[in-house]
């Protein structure tokens, strides 16, 4: 029964010791604000934020009233584990299709370091054209119905001369004017 006692008092010690943090993360909470630098958009119908292994925003918002679009993506910030060496270029993506950024960094355009990625702003406002096949702006194609399944945000990362693709996890806060 000692024996077991010891054993016992051994595993609880330890782990008090690691601070019990085995398996776990450190991971930031991210929660939407309202963007009090670039605005907000009035009648918003869905806001959301986004978060990928290095990288988050805090606001995202897309409107859709009659015949016009509006997006605005901000408050990006690099999490506390990323290295301040690091570069990061964004990109939004609908349906495939290139709407905002530089996914192959040409030129180093759109390439930004980890203090710099707070000044990221994607933001349009289109008027809606269905009838136009060939529309050269990927926003002004969705709808209210398609929009969550057609825009996609990605970071391309780069530390110590490796880069690797990180895809944003988007968690939509509401749903108006449906």
């Amino acid at each position: 029964m000692k024996k077991y006692s010891y054993v016992a008092f051994f595993i609880i010690g330890i782990t008090l010791m690691t601070g019990c943090t085995i398996g776990q993360k450190s991971k930031e909470k991210v929660t939407f604000v309202k963007d009090q630098t670039y605005g907000t958009i009035d009648k918003a119908t869905y806001q959301f934020t986004g978060e990928s292994a290095h990288f988050y925003f805090k606001t995202g918002e897309v409107s859709y009233q009659d015949k016009e679009a509006e997006i605005n993506i901000s408050n990006f910030a690099a999490k506390k584990s990323t290295k301040e060496s690091a570069t990061v270029t964004i990109s939004v993506w609908f349906n495939g299709k290139i709407f905002y950024g530089n996914p192959k960094a040409i030129d180093n355009k759109g390439v930004y370091s980890v203090k710099e990625v707070s000044n990221v702003l994607v933001g349009d406002k289109v008027t809606l054209s269905q009838n136009i096949k060939e529309e050269l702006n990927p926003f002004a194609l969705t709808t209210k119905d398609t929009f969550k399944e057609s825009m996609k945000i990605e970071a391309v990362y780069c530390e110590d001369g490796k880069c690797t693709n990180e895809t944003f996890k988007l968690t939509y806060v509401n749903k108006k004017n449906k």
